[in-house]
Protein backbone atom coordinates (compact mmCIF):
# COMPACT_ATOMS: atom_id res chain seq x y z
CA UNK A 1 0.00 0.00 0.00
CA UNK A 2 1.07 3.55 -0.87
CA UNK A 3 2.36 5.76 1.91
CA UNK A 4 -0.56 6.98 4.54
CA UNK A 5 0.25 10.78 3.54
CA UNK A 6 -0.23 9.78 -0.09
CA UNK A 7 -3.40 7.76 0.63
CA UNK A 8 -4.84 10.29 2.23
CA UNK A 9 -4.01 12.89 -0.39
CA UNK A 10 -5.91 11.04 -2.61
CA UNK A 11 -8.91 10.65 -0.05
CA UNK A 12 -8.71 14.66 0.02
CA UNK A 13 -8.97 15.09 -3.65
CA UNK A 14 -11.80 12.82 -4.26
CA UNK A 15 -13.75 14.43 -1.25
CA UNK A 16 -13.11 17.76 -3.10
CA UNK A 17 -14.37 16.25 -6.13
CA UNK A 18 -17.44 14.85 -4.49
CA UNK A 19 -18.22 18.51 -3.10
CA UNK A 20 -18.07 19.85 -6.51
CA UNK A 21 -19.80 17.20 -7.75
CA UNK A 22 -22.64 17.69 -6.13
CA UNK A 23 -22.66 21.47 -5.58
CA UNK A 24 -22.99 21.52 -9.81
CA UNK A 25 -25.48 18.54 -8.97
CA UNK A 26 -28.07 20.49 -6.63
CA UNK A 27 -27.69 23.91 -8.04
CA UNK A 28 -30.58 23.55 -10.56
CA UNK A 29 -32.79 22.34 -7.94
CA UNK A 30 -32.62 25.83 -6.22
CA UNK A 31 -32.89 27.76 -9.37
CA UNK A 32 -36.49 25.57 -10.70
CA UNK A 33 -38.87 29.09 -10.96
CA UNK A 34 -35.86 31.19 -12.90
CA UNK A 35 -34.89 28.58 -15.37
CA UNK A 36 -38.99 27.98 -16.06
CA UNK A 37 -40.14 31.23 -16.80
CA UNK A 38 -36.89 31.85 -18.35
CA UNK A 39 -36.76 29.11 -20.93
CA UNK A 40 -40.76 28.81 -20.45
CA UNK A 41 -40.49 25.81 -19.37
CA UNK A 42 -43.49 23.23 -18.30
CA UNK A 43 -43.89 21.32 -15.33
CA UNK A 44 -42.92 18.18 -17.57
CA UNK A 45 -40.13 19.63 -19.00
CA UNK A 46 -38.88 20.69 -15.44
CA UNK A 47 -38.90 17.16 -14.23
CA UNK A 48 -36.85 15.71 -16.84
CA UNK A 49 -34.27 18.60 -16.30
CA UNK A 50 -34.48 17.81 -12.60
CA UNK A 51 -34.71 13.80 -12.99
CA UNK A 52 -34.59 11.49 -16.44
CA UNK A 53 -31.64 13.65 -17.83
CA UNK A 54 -29.60 13.09 -14.72
CA UNK A 55 -30.23 9.46 -13.27
CA UNK A 56 -31.04 7.62 -16.45
CA UNK A 57 -27.60 8.26 -17.67
CA UNK A 58 -25.80 8.57 -14.60
CA UNK A 59 -27.22 4.71 -13.80
CA UNK A 60 -26.16 4.01 -17.17
CA UNK A 61 -22.28 5.46 -17.57
CA UNK A 62 -21.65 4.03 -14.41
CA UNK A 63 -21.14 0.88 -15.75
CA UNK A 64 -19.02 1.18 -19.04
CA UNK A 65 -17.32 3.32 -16.23
CA UNK A 66 -16.83 0.61 -13.89
CA UNK A 67 -15.12 -0.85 -16.66
CA UNK A 68 -12.83 1.46 -17.77
CA UNK A 69 -11.43 2.11 -14.01
CA UNK A 70 -11.00 -1.40 -14.05
CA UNK A 71 -9.12 -1.42 -17.44
CA UNK A 72 -7.30 2.19 -17.41
CA UNK A 73 -5.07 4.42 -15.32
CA UNK A 74 -8.00 5.34 -13.25
CA UNK A 75 -6.80 9.00 -12.46
CA UNK A 76 -7.23 9.55 -15.92
CA UNK A 77 -10.69 8.53 -15.84
CA UNK A 78 -11.50 10.48 -12.94
CA UNK A 79 -9.82 13.92 -14.47
CA UNK A 80 -11.94 13.46 -17.74
CA UNK A 81 -14.90 13.22 -15.53
CA UNK A 82 -14.11 15.67 -13.88
CA UNK A 83 -13.22 17.82 -16.75
CA UNK A 84 -16.34 17.08 -18.77
CA UNK A 85 -18.82 17.91 -15.36
CA UNK A 86 -16.96 21.35 -14.94
CA UNK A 87 -17.64 22.06 -18.93
CA UNK A 88 -20.93 21.41 -18.92
CA UNK A 89 -22.62 23.56 -16.33
CA UNK A 90 -20.84 26.77 -18.27
CA UNK A 91 -22.30 25.08 -21.37
CA UNK A 92 -25.61 24.99 -19.60
CA UNK A 93 -25.32 29.05 -18.68
CA UNK A 94 -24.66 29.72 -22.31
CA UNK A 95 -27.97 27.54 -23.63
CA UNK A 96 -30.96 28.91 -24.80
CA UNK A 97 -33.24 26.53 -25.40
CA UNK A 98 -34.49 23.27 -23.69
CA UNK A 99 -32.55 20.93 -25.99
CA UNK A 100 -29.67 22.27 -24.73
CA UNK A 101 -29.99 22.35 -21.20
CA UNK A 102 -30.97 18.71 -21.29
CA UNK A 103 -27.72 17.87 -23.04
CA UNK A 104 -25.50 19.89 -21.05
CA UNK A 105 -27.61 18.08 -17.97
CA UNK A 106 -26.51 14.42 -19.76
CA UNK A 107 -23.33 15.56 -19.70
CA UNK A 108 -22.90 16.26 -15.51
CA UNK A 109 -24.42 13.08 -15.12
CA UNK A 110 -21.54 11.29 -17.34
CA UNK A 111 -19.26 13.31 -16.04
CA UNK A 112 -19.95 12.83 -12.47
CA UNK A 113 -20.41 8.97 -12.92
CA UNK A 114 -17.25 8.34 -12.88
CA UNK A 115 -16.80 9.45 -8.96
CA UNK A 116 -18.05 5.95 -7.22
CA UNK A 117 -16.31 3.70 -9.36
CA UNK A 118 -12.67 5.38 -8.87
CA UNK A 119 -13.47 6.45 -5.05
CA UNK A 120 -13.88 2.83 -4.19
CA UNK A 121 -11.09 1.38 -6.60
CA UNK A 122 -8.71 3.89 -5.30
CA UNK A 123 -9.67 3.25 -1.61
CA UNK A 124 -9.37 -0.44 -1.65
CA UNK A 125 -5.87 0.02 -3.44
CA UNK A 126 -4.73 2.65 -1.22
CA UNK A 127 -5.31 1.52 2.15
CA UNK A 128 -5.58 -2.36 3.88
CA UNK A 129 -9.14 -4.21 3.79
CA UNK A 130 -9.84 -3.49 8.04
CA UNK A 131 -8.98 0.49 6.94
CA UNK A 132 -10.65 1.77 4.52
CA UNK A 133 -13.94 2.75 6.47
CA UNK A 134 -12.71 5.51 7.47
CA UNK A 135 -11.63 7.29 4.00
CA UNK A 136 -15.00 6.01 2.25
CA UNK A 137 -16.74 7.70 5.30
CA UNK A 138 -14.64 11.08 4.50
CA UNK A 139 -15.06 11.01 0.87
CA UNK A 140 -19.09 10.01 1.42
CA UNK A 141 -19.34 13.00 3.63
CA UNK A 142 -18.24 15.02 0.54
CA UNK A 143 -21.08 14.70 -0.72
CA UNK A 144 -23.19 15.89 2.45
CA UNK A 145 -20.85 19.06 2.61
CA UNK A 146 -21.72 19.87 -1.23
CA UNK A 147 -25.51 20.25 -0.82
CA UNK A 148 -24.83 21.91 2.52
CA UNK A 149 -22.87 24.14 0.78
CA UNK A 150 -25.38 24.51 -2.22
CA UNK A 151 -28.54 25.14 -0.07
CA UNK A 152 -26.52 27.92 2.05
CA UNK A 153 -24.84 29.12 -0.38
CA UNK A 154 -26.92 29.28 -3.60
CA UNK A 155 -29.59 30.55 -0.83
CA UNK A 156 -27.72 33.23 0.05
CA UNK A 157 -26.83 34.31 -3.55
CA UNK A 158 -30.07 34.12 -5.10
CA UNK A 159 -31.13 36.42 -2.42
CA UNK A 160 -28.63 39.05 -2.87
CA UNK A 161 -29.31 38.33 -6.79
CA UNK A 162 -33.08 39.34 -6.36
CA UNK A 163 -32.15 42.45 -4.06
CA UNK A 164 -30.18 43.61 -6.34
CA UNK A 165 -32.91 43.25 -8.67
CA UNK A 166 -35.47 44.44 -6.81
CA UNK A 167 -33.06 48.11 -6.29
CA UNK A 168 -31.79 47.98 -10.14
CA UNK A 169 -35.91 47.83 -10.81
CA UNK A 170 -36.59 50.68 -8.18
CA UNK A 171 -33.79 52.84 -9.70
CA UNK A 172 -34.85 52.34 -13.40
CA UNK A 173 -38.43 53.02 -12.21
CA UNK A 174 -37.63 56.39 -10.71
CA UNK A 175 -34.98 57.22 -13.07
CA UNK A 176 -38.01 56.77 -15.57
CA UNK A 177 -40.19 58.73 -13.20
CA UNK A 178 -37.45 61.77 -13.01
CA UNK A 179 -37.45 61.60 -16.94
CA UNK A 180 -40.52 61.82 -17.44
CA UNK A 181 -41.51 64.85 -14.97
CA UNK A 182 -38.51 66.25 -16.54
CA UNK A 183 -39.94 65.77 -19.77
CA UNK A 184 -43.22 67.08 -18.63
CA UNK A 185 -41.75 70.34 -16.75
CA UNK A 186 -39.40 71.65 -20.25
CA UNK A 187 -42.41 70.82 -22.01
CA UNK A 188 -44.64 72.54 -20.06
CA UNK A 189 -42.43 75.58 -20.37
CA UNK A 190 -41.92 74.96 -24.23
CA UNK A 191 -45.35 75.52 -24.50
CA UNK A 192 -45.92 78.71 -22.02
CA UNK A 193 -43.23 80.34 -23.93
CA UNK A 194 -44.68 79.85 -27.50
CA UNK A 195 -48.21 80.82 -26.03
CA UNK A 196 -46.39 84.04 -24.70
CA UNK A 197 -44.68 84.71 -27.43
CA UNK A 198 -48.12 84.30 -29.48
CA UNK A 199 -49.68 86.23 -27.35
CA UNK A 200 -47.28 88.95 -27.52
CA UNK A 201 -46.89 89.29 -30.95
CA UNK A 202 -50.75 89.31 -31.64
Amino acid sequence: YPAKKHSYSAVAILTLAQIFAFIDRQIPSMLVEPIKQDFNLTDSQIALLGGAAFSIFYAIMALPIGYAVDRYQRTKVLGTGIFLWSLMPALAGLANSFGKLFGARIGVAVGEAVMAPTSVSLVSDSFPENKQGKPMGIITAGVYIGIGITLLGGGILIDKHRRHNSSLNRLLKALASYVHDSWYTWSSIGYSSILFKGASTA
